[in-house]
């Protein structure tokens, strides 16, 4: 808040810049820049993938969330007719790297001049830092994306005084600028971008002031945002990935042998874990919070980066059955046939929960390398429906009680109050594995919502959901559960409490108790700019508290098969699948 303030009553700094950059009335310092060694550059980018963005580059079209754009007359570098979200793709210049991966490997001129043409035009229209282009955001990946660029043309930019003078001057202001408006507004993995900017735009104007700066606020940011059991503290798989690429960059440019790279180092390597543990057996990340594909750096990518590096982390195990992340709230329960993550965690950190979604005790669950049950995803940032809808609590695989949000979502990033998990644990007795949480919604805090998740080796998978109340409560409560199926799976129902979910491999027999279903439909946005009708159950029942309900997954068809369950004296389950017989009981407590 004082941040803020700070900048709107002191409007002096940025009134001084803008006269700067206006009247060019600023010197670059005679130091020679300092060219990075690409090898490492190269872990990190795919030729082919080069390839494709620099012709699409060369015909001015640029491809961003899934949505291409071709300039004929001018780029418009604050295009009003894009989402800001666009805009800042646009401005971040990740493509000048790739157009400079090309240009080394075909020793063809006409990138290094379309690399030239752009930044000369983005230099020449963008004089107010008013606009987009200017936000510290895009301004971090910008100044690192030069810098690098910088490097891959050294030999062409050399030949022409001119412009390695127009474009060393820009740059040298840009990280002038950055160094005076960094992101404690907003903070989280914003603010280790902006470090990482300092600290590039240090090592390669040779500036100490900005060496110095930004690996202080790297120590002091990941001793605040990195968990202790790895993982990001806005729990997003996604921001996850940026932040741990963003780290390996800055473990690049420091020497082995120094303080500031072990405690990084450190760091990294519980991220690296973290990560290899939370992979879906597709080598994709799960959907959570915001989290897209096709965004960050690929898994596979950066854990050859690191190595490259010589970051080492501990790979997980083969005979891990259960994997508990408590910090991140993330719990994994595994066979060598099934694969399910669950989101046990608060929505974000308590100041920062701008990419938390409504999915507490939500899951993803593949078998084999098939996805089965998914996570929504999310399409984008901007506001609107679709926004509003990938992070409800309808768009996840949790229940929804009363028609009312487990949290209060507003606007695209903000969250008012909000639903606190408790008692989460996860358990193993012989072959049986259990997950089980509770939380009071956020909107309807008399109420009490207990998931237990429970599988048996190799068999089937049990969902049972109680909700009961604080106080007396004669009122019925309206409780949903929805499943959301890959948009690949086919819904067969058999009959009132029975279905078969078909994909081309696999095969899934659905039994549910205390409910009635619907088969409506839902938004999977795998992708920024991306969203596929798929089919999602839900289940419902209206009861007076205490309420259970749930059900059943067994992977295969199942001709007969029945569940009675008697919930007086805790929860027994009598489950009959053709003519085996297997008898559970839970304990209310």
């Amino acid at each position: 808040i004082f941040y803020r303030l700070k900048k709107l009553i002191s409007p002096k700094r940025f009134t001084e810049f803008g006269k700067l950059i206006k009247e060019e009335n600023y010197n670059l310092p005679e130091k020679i820049p300092l060219k990075f060694d690409i090898n490492l550059l190269k872990q990190r980018l795919d030729l082919d993938e080069c390839i494709k963005v620099a012709k699409l580059i060369m015909e001015n079209r640029f491809l961003f969330l899934n949505k291409e754009k071709k300039y004929y007359v001018r780029i418009k570098w604050n295009d009003p007719d894009e989402s800001k979200l666009w805009r800042f793709n646009l401005n971040y210049f990740n493509f000048t790297p790739k157009l400079g991966f090309v240009f080394r490997e075909t020793k063809n001129e006409k990138y290094y001049s379309k690399f030239r043409q752009l930044t000369s035009d983005w230099i020449r229209n963008n004089k107010n830092l008013s606009m987009n282009a200017w936000h510290p955001y895009p301004t971090s990946r910008r100044i690192v994306n030069w810098v690098l660029a910088f490097s891959l043309f050294y030999p062409e930019i050399m030949k022409e005084r001119d412009f390695y003078s127009i474009f060393l001057k820009s740059l040298y202001f840009q990280i002038a600028y950055l160094s005076k408006n960094l992101e404690y507004d907003v903070m989280a993995n914003h603010l280790i971008s902006n470090a990482k900017a300092l600290l590039f735009g240090g090592r390669f104007f040779k500036e100490e002031q900005w060496i110095i700066k930004g690996l202080r606020m790297i120590k002091e940011q990941l001793k605040e945002q990195i968990l202790p059991d790895g993982g990001h503290f806005e729990r997003s798989p996604m921001y996850h990935c940026i932040v741990l690429t963003d780290i390996l960059d800055c473990l690049s440019l420091i020497p082995k042998t120094s303080r500031d790279f072990m405690f990084i180092e450190e760091k990294a390597e519980k991220m690296l874990t973290f990560l290899d543990h939370i992979l879906l057996p597709d080598g994709e990340i799960p959907l959570f919070s915001d989290s897209s594909l096709n965004i960050a750096l690929p898994p596979g990518k950066i854990f050859s980066y690191a190595s490259k590096l010589g970051v080492k982390w501990k790979g997980k195990s083969k005979k891990e059955n259960e994997v508990r992340l408590k910090d991140s709230g993330y719990y994994i329960i595994k066979d060598k046939d099934s694969f399910m993550i669950i989101d046990g965690g608060r929505i974000g950190a308590d100041y920062q929960a701008g990419h938390g979604h409504c999915d507490l005790f939500s899951y993803e669950l593949l078998l084999g390398r098939n996805k089965i049950i998914i996570d929504s995803g999310n399409f984008g940032y901007e506001k609107g429906n679709i926004r509003n809808y990938c992070r409800s609590t309808r768009a996840h695989n949790t229940i929804m009680i009363n028609n009312k949000e487990q949290s209060e979502i507003w606007g695209s990033f903000r969250v008012a109050r909000r639903s606190y998990p408790e008692n989460v644990a996860l358990q193993k007795k012989d072959k049986i594995i259990v997950f089980t949480g509770n939380y009071s919604p956020a909107t309807q805090p008399n109420l009490i919502h207990q998931r237990w998740i429970i599988h048996y080796k190799e068999c089937f998978w049990i969902f049972l959901d109680k909700i009961t109340s604080k106080r007396k409560n004669t009122k019925k409560q309206i409780i949903e559960s929805f499943i959301h199926l890959h948009p690949e799976i086919k819904i067969q129902e058999l009959d009132k409490n029975k279905f078969i979910l078909k994909s081309n491999e696999q095969v899934i027999t659905l039994l549910h108790f205390n409910s009635y279903a619907m088969i409506g439909k839902g938004w999977y946005c795998p992708e920024f700019g991306m969203k596929i009708r798929n089919s999602v159950i839900s289940l419902i029942t209206e009861e007076i508290t205490p309420i259970h309900m749930g059900y059943i997954l067994i992977p295969d068809i199942v001709k007969s098969g029945t569940v009675e369950c008697n919930f007086r004296k805790g929860a027994k389950f009598q489950i009959k699948i053709d003519k085996k017989q297997y008898t559970l009981k839970i304990n209310n407590n």
